[in-house]
C-alpha cells in the first residue's frame, strides 16, 4: 500500500489523502473468506488457534465488552482483514442470525480510514434497497467499533464463481446476479453515492440467494458532475481507464467495474485491459465460443474506454436495463425477489450447537465512553424494526 499524492488539475476538484488499493489489496476492506484458525488480538497481531474452531477470536480487553453484546449470542468467526474481523452472531430475542463487523480504533485512525468507516456506517444507515446489505444495530466501547449487518448465508460472488464449472458461470446466472448489482449501483448513483470498489468479492449471496452489495468503506458521497475525484481507491483490476490515469471520474467508472464484474462472471477473470474497439466483441466470441453475441456486446458497451460512450452512462441506466443481455428478465419481478435464483443456500439451524461464549465480559465501570472520545461521535444505531425483520 502507497499513500496517494495527487497534484490537483482544477481547483473545483475535491482531493482527499487515502490509501491506495492495489491488486488484491483494499482500503478499509474486511477479507470475508473463512478461515476459523486465525484472528487479531487485542493488539492487531495474527494469533493462530487451529483448536478452537467457531470460537470467538479475541478482540478486545474484557472490561472493554460494551453492553450491547449481551443481546447477541457469538456462533463463529468468518473472517478477519487489516482493521478487525467479522462473527456470525444471533439474536438472543428473535432468533435472527446476523454478521458483526468489529474494528479496532487504534487501527482504523492508524489507517486515516476514520472518515470512510463512519461514512459507510452512515451509507448503510440511510441508504435502504433490496440488493444492498442492511444494517440493524451499530454501538463502540473504547476500542473497538460494532456493525450488525445483515447476514448473507451464500458468501462472496467470488465464491460462487469459482465453485462454477471451469470457473464460470452460465449466463442465466450472471444475468440474474448481475441485474441485482445493477439495481443496487443505480439505488447508489441516484442517492449521489460513487461506489467506486465493485468486485465479486463486495457481492454477497443471501438467505433468498439473491446478490447484495456490501462494504462501502470507498464509497464517495455527494458526488455531482462527470468528474468529480482524483483518487485511486479500490481494486486495480477493477478500476476504469479514467481511474487508471488519473483524468477524474464518476459514475461512470462504477459501470466499467460492473463490466469487469460481468467479465468475471462469465470468463472467470476481470478483463485484462481496457477496450474501446467494437472488434473486441468479435474478439470475446473467437476465445470463447460459447460466450453469446448479447454477453459479448454488453461487455463492450460497458468497458468502453471514453466515459461518455460507456453503457450506464450513454443513454442512462435505462438504455442499459433495457440491453439484450438482459432480455427475458423483469427487473420489477427481480425488485420484488418474484424471480428464481440460480441457488438457495442453507441456513445454519437454529440450535445451540454452534454457539461459542463470548470470552470478554461486559464491565460497566469501564464499557462507558469518555466524555473526550468523540472522534467516533454519532456511531452508534438501533434499527426500530429489528425485531419485525431478518435481512433488508
Amino acid at each position: 500500500m502507497a499513500l496517494a499524492f495527487i497534484c490537483c488539475r482544477s481547483a473545483s476538484i475535491e482531493i482527499d489523502e487515502i490509501e491506495v488499493g492495489r491488486k488484491d489489496e483494499n482500503v478499509n476492506r474486511l477479507d470475508l473468506t473463512v478461515d476459523t484458525t486465525r484472528s487479531l488480538d487485542g493488539e492487531g497481531e495474527v494469533v493462530e488457534h487451529p483448536e478452537s474452531l467457531g470460537a470467538f477470536p479475541a478482540t478486545a480487553n474484557a472490561s472493554l465488552a460494551p453492553p450491547e453484546l449481551d443481546a447477541y449470542q457469538v456462533l463463529k468467526p468468518l473472517g478477519s482483514g487489516a482493521h478487525g474481523q467479522v462473527v456470525l452472531i444471533r439474536n438472543k430475542k428473535n432468533r435472527f442470525l446476523y454478521a458483526m463487523k468489529i474494528l479496532k480504533k487504534k487501527e482504523v485512525i492508524r489507517g486515516d480510514q476514520v472518515e470512510g468507516t463512519k461514512s459507510e456506517r452512515n451509507i448503510l444507515e440511510t441508504v435502504k434497497h433490496p440488493f444492498i446489505v442492511g444494517l440493524h444495530a451499530a454501538f463502540q466501547c473504547r476500542s473497538s467499533l460494532y456493525l450488525i449487518i445483515e447476514y448473507c448465508p451464500g458468501g462472496e460472488l467470488l465464491d460462487t464463481i469459482r465453485k462454477a464449472v471451469l470457473g464460470r458461470l452460465p449466463e442465466s446466472s450472471a444475468q440474474f446476479y448481475g441485474a441485482g448489482v445493477l439495481l443496487a449501483v443505480e439505488k447508489l448513483h441516484d442517492s449521489d453515492i460513487l461506489y467506486r470498489d465493485l468486485k465479486p468479492e463486495n457481492v454477497l449471496i443471501d438467505a433468498d440467494g439473491y446478490a447484495k452489495l456490501t462494504d462501502f468503506g470507498l464509497a464517495k458521497k455527494n458526488i455531482a458532475g462527470l468528474r468529480t475525484s482524483l483518487l485511486q481507491v479500490g481494486t486495480e483490476q477493477y478500476w476504469a481507464p479514467e481511474v487508471m490515469m488519473h483524468q477524474g471520474y464518476s459514475r461512470a467508472a462504477d459501470w466499467y467495474s460492473f463490466g469487469c464484474l460481468i467479465h468475471e462472471m462469465l470468463l472467470g477473470t476481470p478483463p485484462d485491459a481496457p477496450t474501446r474497439s467494437d472488434t473486441r466483441a468479435q474478439s470475446l466470441i473467437h476465445t470463447w465460443p460459447e460466450l453469446s453475441t448479447n454477453a459479448a456486446e454488453v461487455l463492450v458497451g460497458l468497458l468502453q474506454e471514453n466515459p461518455t460512450d460507456r453503457l450506464g452512462t450513454k443513454g442512462g441506466i435505462a438504455k442499459l436495463k433495457r440491453h439484450r443481455f438482459f432480455d427475458g428478465l423483469n427487473f420489477e419481478e427481480l425488485l420484488k425477489k418474484q424471480v428464481d435464483a440460480p441457488f438457495v443456500p442453507e441456513i445454519p439451524p437454529d440450535d445451540d450447537d454452534l454457539e461459542a461464549d463470548l470470552p470478554c465480559k461486559r464491565d460497566s465501570k469501564t464499557s462507558v465512553l469518555s466524555a473526550s472520545d468523540n472522534t467516533f461521535s454519532g456511531y452508534n444505531y438501533d434499527r426500530p424494526d429489528e425485531d419485525a425483520m431478518m435481512g433488508s
